[in-house]
C-alpha cells in the first residue's frame, strides 16, 4: 500500500478463501447448429460463459430460452451456440451500434468491442455509467483503439466476512472497477455466495498483502466527521519511513437509534497492520468512554463494543486503518474508509509521558459550504408516474408544455426492495428516472413507505426499526441515479399520526426522532451524490396537538432543538390554500370562524388555514439562524370536493382553483424571493382517480386516459407568465 503524508486510506484485509470458477467441461456433446452444451459450475456467470466460449450472453440467454440472466445454477445444462457467434472486433475507424440485452453492464460491453468505458460514456453523453437498461442503443466507438488480448476474468465467490475493499485488495484491483463490472449500485451491499467478476484478474495465484509498521500517529476525536472520502489505493509497499508529521485520524461517526432497542449497537472494527493496534470509541472532545481495544494477533476483529446504547459516537484507529461492521440489533451493516489529514494533539493524558508534538502550521478557516439554491420560485407539479409509462409520457409532456420545469414523483421504498435487504427492483424507478431526464425535467423523489422486512409499524407508513436500512436504501438509490435525481424529500409528514393518515407507524409524532432519520439520510445521500438537494419532510398544516398529530410550527422548533440544521439543504412544507385567496393574511383567518371552520383551538395554532402559513415555518427557520436555507414548497393548493365533508367546508370553485393558483405563484414570486424554491402544486393526476377519492377533487386537469380534458387550472397555469 502507498502511503501519503497527506492521506492515508483504510482497507480491510479480512481472511477469504479464493474460490475461482471452474466451468470448463471437457468432451461437452456437441449440439445441433455447431454449438455444445455446458453444465453449470458453482461460480460460473453467463457473461463469463459467453467469453470462454466466444459467444454473447443474448446469444446463451436466446438459445435456452431463460427468463432472467442473473439466474444460473449448479448442474444446470446450458445449450451454448458457439458456431458463428464468436465475436470480432470492428475494423478500425469504423462505429458499432449495439442494443443493450438484460445482463449487459458497461464493463461487459467494453470489454466485449475492445474499447473502454469511458469511450462509451463520451460517445453516449452517458450521466451515470451505472445506469444502462434494456433497449438502449449505444454507439460503440471500437475504431478509436486498437484491439488487443485482454487479460482473463476471474470470478470470485463472495465469504462471510467479506467487503469490496478486501475482495479488491486481494486480487489487486479496485473497488470502483469491480462495481462497474458486476454493475452494483451500491458497494456496501454484497452477500456470501455472490459471483462477482473480477476484472482484469489472471487466475495465477496472488501473493499475500504483508502487513507494515509506520509511526504511531497522534489521535485526535473530531466532534464531527467531515465528509467520508472515498479512494482505492494501488497495492504496493510503503516506503520504508515516514517522516515524522503531527496526524489527526478523520473518523466515522456513528449514530444510533434513539429508539430504545435490547441490545443496544454492537460495533466490531477490523484492523490492518501490525498487533495491538489500539481502536478507541468516544463520545464527545476527549470523552473517552472506556471503549477501547486492540487487534489480536489473528482474527478478523480488533475489538467488540457492546452494547453502546443510543447517542453518536466516533470510531479512531491508530493504525493503518479499520473498517465497519455495524450491527444494530443483528441487522445492518456497512464499511467505510478512513483519511488522515494534519491535526492537532489531544490534551494530556491523565498519566504517562505526554509526547512531544511539533507546532501545526497555521491555516486560516475554511467556509461553511453554501446553500444549494434554486431560482425564486421554480414551478413544479406533483405527478404519479409509477404504474403506467404510457400515462407518465402524456403527462411528463403537459407539465413540460405548461411551462414548469420540476416534477415530484414518489418512489415507495417497499416497491424497490420489497423483497429484501439488498434486493432491489429497479425497473420502474430507471424507467421513470429516464423518462424526466428525456423531458428535461428536474426530479424531486419523495422516499418513504418502508418495506414489511423492515417494520415500522408496516403496513403503514412509519419508520423502519433500524434507520440505517433507510440510510443504505438511499445511498444505493442516490448512487444509482447520481446527477439524475435533483432532490430528495426525506419521508413525508412525520407530524401526522390521525388514523387512516399515519405517516409515522402508528407512533405519536415525535421531531426527535424524524431528526435522527433525517440525519443517516443526510449523510447517505451526500456520500453518493453531493450534489443532491436534501429536503426535510413536507410538514402537515395542523392545529392539532396530541399523540395523533403535532402543529408544524412546533415540530419544526424541536427538529432545531434536536440538531436538524445542518442535515437538510430545503426545508419542505405544504401550504393548503383552503378557502381563501392565497394573499390573505393568516390573523384573519385565526380570528374568523367563518375562516377556521370553527377550530376551537387557540388562536396562533389555526394561522394554519391558509397559504401564507408557509411565512410561520419561515420565521422559525430565522429564529434558529437558519435564513440563508429556501423553503421548498412540496405541496399546495385548492379542492373542490364535493363529498368529502372534511375537505367540502373549504371547497371552491374549478375557475377559482386555477385563479389562486396562478395568484400563489405570483405573490411568492413578489413576497417570497430569494428564500422561496420550487412550488410544487397537488396534482397532476392519476388517471385511476374517480370523485369517491378526496385527491380527485385537487387536481388540474380530469383524471382519465386516453382520453385528456384540461381543467380550468391547467389553462390558466400554461398561460401563466413565468
Amino acid at each position: 500500500m502507498k502511503a501519503n503524508l497527506n492521506r492515508l486510506t483504510v482497507l480491510t484485509l479480512l481472511s477469504a478463501t479464493l474460490i475461482l470458477s471452474v466451468s470448463i467441461v471437457q468432451g461437452a456433446p456437441p449440439v445441433q447448429g455447431g454449438g455444445q452444451v455446458h453444465v453449470v459450475q458453482w461460480g460460473d456467470t453467463l457473461y463469463s460463459l459467453a467469453r470462454r466460449y466466444g459467444t454473447t450472453v443474448a446469444a446463451i440467454v436466446q438459445a435456452n430460452n431463460l427468463a432472467s440472466p442473473s439466474f444460473i445454477y449448479a448442474g444446470q445444462r446450458l445449450i451454448i451456440p458457439t458456431g458463428g457467434t464468436a465475436f470480432s472486433p470492428s475494423a478500425p475507424g469504423t462505429t458499432t451500434y449495439y442494443t443493450v440485452q438484460k445482463g449487459d453492464t458497461l464493463y461487459s460491453i467494453a470489454y466485449r468491442y475492445g474499447t473502454t468505458v469511458s469511450a462509451i460514456v463520451a460517445a453516449n453523453n452517458i450521466y451515470n455509467p451505472s445506469f444502462i437498461y434494456t433497449g438502449q442503443r449505444l454507439v460503440i466507438p471500437t475504431g478509436q483503439l486498437a484491439v488487443s488480448p485482454l487479460p482473463a476474468v476471474t470470478c470470485y465467490v463472495v465469504q462471510k466476512g467479506d467487503t469490496l475493499v478486501s475482495i479488491a485488495l486481494r486480487h489487486g484491483t479496485t473497488v470502483s472497477a469491480i462495481a462497474l463490472a458486476n454493475n452494483l449500485p451500491n458497494p456496501s451491499f454484497i452477500w456470501v455466495g455472490q459471483c462477482l467478476v473480477i476484472p482484469g484478474v489472471v487466475t495465477a495465484p496472488i501473493a499475500p498483502v504483508q502487513p507494515t509498521t509506520v509511526p504511531k500517529p497522534i489521535v485526535v476525536t473530531p466532534t464531527s466527521a467531515p465528509p467520508i472520502v472515498t479512494s482505492t489505493p494501488t497495492v504496493t509497499p510503503p516506503p520504508p519511513t515516514v517522516p515524522p508529521v503531527t496526524l489527526q485520524w478523520v473518523g466515522y461517526v456513528l449514530t444510533t437509534t434513539t429508539k430504545p432497542v435490547s441490545s443496544g449497537a454492537v460495533l466490531r472494527v477490523s484492523v490492518i497492520g501490525q498487533k495491538d493496534l489500539p481502536v478507541t470509541v468516544s463520545a464527545g472532545p476527549w470523552s473517552v468512554k472506556g471503549l477501547t481495544g486492540t487487534k489480536p494477533e489473528y482474527g478478523q476483529y480488533a475489538c467488540e463494543f457492546a452494547p453502546l446504547g443510543a447517542g453518536t459516537f466516533t470510531v479512531t484507529p491508530e493504525g493503518l486503518g479499520v473498517s465497519l461492521d455495524v450491527e444494530l440489533d443483528g441487522i445492518g451493516v456497512t464499511y467505510v474508509e478512513f483519511s488522515q489529514r494534519p491535526g492537532v494533539a489531544p490534551p494530556p493524558s491523565d498519566g504517562g509521558e505526554e509526547p512531544v508534538v511539533p507546532s501545526p502550521t497555521p491555516t486560516p478557516p475554511v467556509p461553511g459550504p453554501k446553500p444549494l439554491r434554486m431560482n425564486s420560485p421554480e414551478y413544479g407539479m406533483q405527478a404519479f408516474l409509477w404504474w403506467r409509462p404510457e400515462t407518465a409520457h402524456r403527462d411528463l409532456g403537459l407539465i413540460r408544455d405548461a411551462g414548469f420545469t420540476w416534477v415530484k414523483q414518489s418512489f415507495a421504498w417497499r416497491d424497490i426492495e420489497g423483497a429484501g435487504k439488498g434486493q432491489f427492483d429497479w425497473s420502474r424507478a430507471d424507467r421513470i428516472v429516464q423518462q424526466v431526464n428525456e423531458f428535461g425535467l428536474d426530479l424531486i423523489a419523495r422516499v418513504d413507505r418502508q418495506p414489511q422486512w423492515a417494520g415500522g409499524g408496516y403496513p403503514q407508513n412509519g419508520p423502519p426499526d433500524n434507520y440505517q436500512d433507510y440510510a443504505d436504501f438511499l445511498f444505493a438509490m442516490a448512487s444509482r441515479y447520481k446527477g439524475r435525481i435533483r432532490a430528495y424529500q426525506v419521508w413525508n409528514e412525520p407530524n401526522l399520526n390521525v388514523a387512516g393518515r399515519s405517516e409515522w407507524g402508528g407512533r405519536p409524532p415525535n421531531p426527535a426522532e424524524y431528526t435522527a432519520l433525517l440525519k443517516v439520510a443526510y449523510q447517505a445521500i451526500k456520500r453518493a451524490d453531493p450534489d443532491a438537494m436534501v429536503i426535510s419532510a413536507g410538514l402537515s398544516p395542523t392545529s392539532r396537538w396530541d399523540d395523533q398529530a403535532m402543529p408544524d410550527v412546533e415540530f419544526l422548533k424541536g427538529m432545531y432543538a434536536a440538531g436538524a440544521k445542518p442535515h437538510f439543504d430545503v426545508l419542505g412544507a405544504h401550504g393548503a390554500g383552503y378557502k381563501v385567496p392565497p394573499e390573505t393574511d393568516p390573523a384573519v383567518v385565526a380570528r374568523d370562524p367563518t375562516l377556521n371552520n370553527y377550530d376551537p383551538s387557540p388562536e396562533e395554532r389555526k394561522r394554519i388555514y391558509c397559504f401564507r402559513h408557509v411565512e410561520d415555518l419561515r420565521q422559525v427557520m430565522v429564529e434558529n439562524g437558519d435564513g440563508d436555507k429556501q423553503i421548498a414548497l412540496l405541496e399546495f393548493g385548492w379542492t373542490s370536493d364535493e363529498v368529502h365533508p372534511e375537505y367540502a367546508w373549504f371547497r371552491v370553485t374549478e375557475e377559482q382553483k386555477g385563479d389562486y393558483l396562478v395568484r400563489a405563484y405570483q405573490y411568492a414570486k413578489q413576497h417570497w424571493s430569494p428564500w422561496i424554491g420550487v412550488m410544487s402544486l397537488i396534482y397532476m393526476p392519476d388517471p385511476d382517480w374517480t370523485p369517491d377519492k378526496e385527491e380527485y377533487w385537487w387536481a388540474i386537469i380530469e383524471p382519465s386516459y386516453p382520453e385528456l380534458k384540461f381543467r380550468p387550472a391547467y389553462v390558466a397555469l400554461k398561460n401563466m407568465a413565468k
